[in-house]
């Protein structure tokens, strides 16, 4: 049995701390099945600076419910790396916000899904800026479809990016207006999640300069709720979104499938 408390550490700031153990990471080996993936990008916080804070209710009710990954980290420096990492499972090389478009041919997370006949949904509040965008730097996609509406479809597909824009992802807002634009809009999302659905919220970087801790939530029917304090970063999620979606590889990070139910149960 698990239960929260507040910390109150010296600088103010309220930290979750969760008395007893955290879940157990030993697992039989076998690999969660996904039906859907709801992959949703903030931007430029460290995990202290969101959870435990205030300012942030609905994250830190998302955390309470769900996983919460205290050993989660960026890849990279500035924003555009930590995105091409998220849809490709490699940087590319990159290490500037410069976007070219169409310049890379690798696979991603759109072409491997196209294989199945599957697709991806990006969700772009406007203005969307390319560096957010990693399909805009791929000549290929698969069955991508890109949207501005904030709504979720009537069936979702295998995979959806949710990408706000700056003033909403908290990059040029506020903590308190991202969390509320996400209080609006992710409601009607993890109403649409079922047994076989998960929903990631995480950041691309943490304040720049610093270790690139940050801060990143799984939510939904199948989550196994509770803390991990195994260190991630993106190429491991990358690999296990993919893993459990029946791609092929996109990076040879290893897999974290402990936050996750197996066996799955029917969608």
């Amino acid at each position: 049995m698990f239960k929260w408390v507040w910390v109150l550490v010296l600088s103010g700031v309220l930290l979750w701390a969760l008395v007893g153990k955290t879940v157990p990471q030993t697992r039989s080996g076998c690999v969660p099945q996904l039906a859907h993936v709801v992959v949703v990008i903030e931007e430029n916080h460290r995990f202290d600076q969101i959870i435990g804070n205030p300012q942030a209710p609905f994250i830190n009710g998302l955390a309470r419910q769900g996983a919460l990954f205290t050993e989660a980290y960026g890849v990279a420096h500035p924003s555009q790396p930590n995105y091409l990492a998220w849809w490709s499972g490699s940087t590319q090389g990159v290490r500037d916000d410069v976007v070219r478009p169409g310049h890379f041919h690798g696979a991603n997370f759109g072409t491997r899904l196209a294989l199945l006949g599957r697709s991806v949904l990006a969700v772009e509040e406007p203005p969307v800026v390319g560096k957010h965008a990693p399909w805009v730097s791929f000549a290929e996609n698969g069955m991508l479809v890109r949207s501005t509406d904030l709504a979720p479809p009537e069936t979702l597909p295998a995979l959806s990016f949710i990408v706000p824009n700056q003033r909403d992802d908290m990059h040029s807002g506020s903590v308190a207006r991202g969390d509320a634009w996400l209080a609006q809009h992710l409601p009607r999302w993890l109403a649409r999640l079922g047994t076989r659905d998960l929903l990631i919220l995480t950041f691309d970087e943490s304040s720049f300069g610093f270790s690139n801790h940050i801060p990143m939530v799984w939510w939904g029917p199948a989550v196994r709720p509770g803390c991990y304090d195994q260190r991630v970063d993106h190429f491991n999620v990358v690999r296990t979104v993919g893993d459990a979606l029946g791609l092929a590889p996109l990076t040879q990070a290893k897999p974290f499938f402990e936050a996750l139910s197996c066996p799955s149960a029917s969608a």
